[in-house]
């Protein structure tokens, strides 16, 4: 079953509910109001394959390291000169 977010508009809190597509909630749980909105929401893939998930990890990090060092460097030539 889908998983949403919702939001109200009187209390302001958030909240997950899990319900089929078709449903809506109109009335907050919080606070008993009727002002709440379904906020949208990325669905999350996940790839059974983990010697792919390994490799994009393992990818992400040595595009991190490249990018700190980069900075450091930028940040050298900054105050040198």
């Amino acid at each position: 079953m889908p998983r949403y977010i919702y939001r109200c508009d009187i209390c302001d809190e958030f909240f997950k509910i899990d319900h089929s597509i078709t449903e809506k909630l109109t009335t907050c749980e919080h606070c008993g109001g009727d002002t709440l909105v379904r906020l949208p929401s990325v669905p999350l893939r996940v790839s059974m394959n983990k010697q792919k998930a390994g490799q994009m990890v393992k990818d992400f990090i040595e595009d991190a390291k490249k990018e700190i060092i980069s900075h450091k460097k930028e940040m050298i030539n900054e105050h040198d000169s």
